[in-house]
């Protein structure tokens, strides 16, 4: 059963959202401005406010385990399959997560180094896989859309041009159906793995505190986003940095390599954050049909035969 344990099934769906959102991409503009707002929110911004929840869980004498947990979870990477499968610009989501991740590298060791007393050393299986299953599929559905697009400027310039000299539309038509449904089967994987890891004696108290500290921390991390828009940050983009920022990764290695959240109540946690992170995406996602609408320059040329 070993190639059908759903670690290894999981990554055929990653792979079509990663292709399904190469295929939509397109060059974002202030890519380095997302970037950087992606890494310092993900991983400066964020820890700071779960630093002060935990801060307060303390004082109210919350069992120390889940308070450690909760810290733990909040200073993950970005969870790229989630973000990329609500975006609609995924050009700009591509920009915030790689600022995210590429800053995760450094900010995830510190982060365990001073919650743990000591930094970790993940193994490399799940970051190569990550790797491989995101970056070729990205790339191929970026060529694809490219040679597509290229096929259609070749059939625009052997036609007529249409009446009024407004240029033609082209649209992209993206599956995105399958692609939410390969985000649903993702969920669910990620749901039964963190609720396999939490297994154990749990109290109902533990379970409501949990629970109320899962949709408190990520609603916070969302709200503080909005901030930006008043800093002149366009609304657009707002929204992609919160589709970008605020889901956090927990399966990333980092945390399974030290003995700071063994399994049980430190993990409990994730088990809420999962589904509390998918329910605020789902509640920010376009669901329009996926249509990429551009107008290119040579399309208001004049013909000629």
């Amino acid at each position: 059963m070993g190639p059908l344990k759903s670690e290894y099934l999981s990554y055929l769906p990653w792979c079509f959202v990663c292709f399904s959102a190469g295929r939509r991409a397109r060059r974002p503009r202030h890519a380095s401005c997302l970037g950087a707002l992606g890494a310092a929110h993900a991983h400066a911004v964020s820890p700071a406010l779960a630093a002060g929840t935990a801060r307060a869980l303390s004082d109210a004498r919350v069992d120390p385990r889940l308070v450690r947990g909760a810290l733990v979870w909040c200073c993950g990477g970005p969870c790229v399959w989630l973000s990329l499968s609500a975006s609609r610009d995924s050009g700009a989501a591509l920009a915030a997560l790689a600022g995210s991740y590429i800053a995760s590298l450094v900010a995830v060791p510190v982060a365990m180094f001073v919650i743990c007393g000591r930094a970790p050393v993940p193994a490399l299986g799940p970051p190569l896989w990550s790797a491989l299953c995101t970056l070729p599929p990205l790339a191929a559905g970026a060529l694809y859309s490219y040679l597509q697009r290229s096929h259609d400027r070749v059939q625009t310039l052997n036609e007529p041009p249409q009446s009024g000299g407004e240029g033609r539309i082209v649209k992209l038509q993206c599956p995105r159906l399958a692609e939410r449904l390969s985000a649903l089967a993702l969920l669910y994987v990620d749901c039964c793995e963190r609720l396999r890891e939490a297994e154990g004696s749990l109290y109902v108290g533990d379970v409501l505190t949990t629970l109320v500290l899962a949709v408190w921390c990520v609603s916070v991390r969302a709200l503080c986003v909005q901030a930006y828009a008043r800093c002149g940050l366009p609304a657009q983009h707002v929204h992609t940095l919160t589709l970008c920022v605020v889901p956090k990764a927990l399966n990333t290695g980092w945390e399974t390599s030290i003995d700071c959240v063994p399994a049980g109540l430190a993990r409990l946690p994730a088990v809420f954050l999962a589904p509390a992170q998918a329910l605020l995406v789902a509640a920010l996602a376009e669901y329009e049909d996926c249509e990429v609408l551009e107008r290119d320059e040579y399309e208001v040329l004049p013909y000629h035969r």
